[in-house]
């Protein structure tokens, strides 16, 4: 037979007839609690990766504004060609140059 029969649940809550009613509150309050522990941790972390999210974003745009003229770096290498070879033909219609 079993510890808990019918006949003593039934005396049991004759004589407290809201005990499961305050367990159901506590249990209930105690997940709330928890979920509200939970969803706390979480927005302070969401608060913590936005933060360093734009702390990045900083150091990036930082980065491209002090790279940008790389991209203006095969101009510079064209337009310094462009004047080797007319240093170079100027050198050779003088005469007595070399070549």
């Amino acid at each position: 037979m079993s510890l808990l029969t019918i006949e003593t649940l039934a005396a049991h809550t004759a004589q407290n007839p809201y005990t499961g009613w305050w367990a159901g509150l506590v249990i209930g309050f105690a997940v709330v609690v928890v979920v509200v522990i939970v969803v706390a941790l979480i927005l302070t972390y969401a608060s913590r990766i936005s933060d360093q999210t734009e702390d990045a974003l900083e150091a990036f745009d930082a980065a491209r504004a002090g790279t940008s003229p790389l991209a203006r770096l095969e101009d510079t290498r064209s337009a310094a060609q462009e004047v080797l070879n007319a240093m170079r033909s100027a050198r050779a219609a003088l005469p007595g140059a070399r070549s």
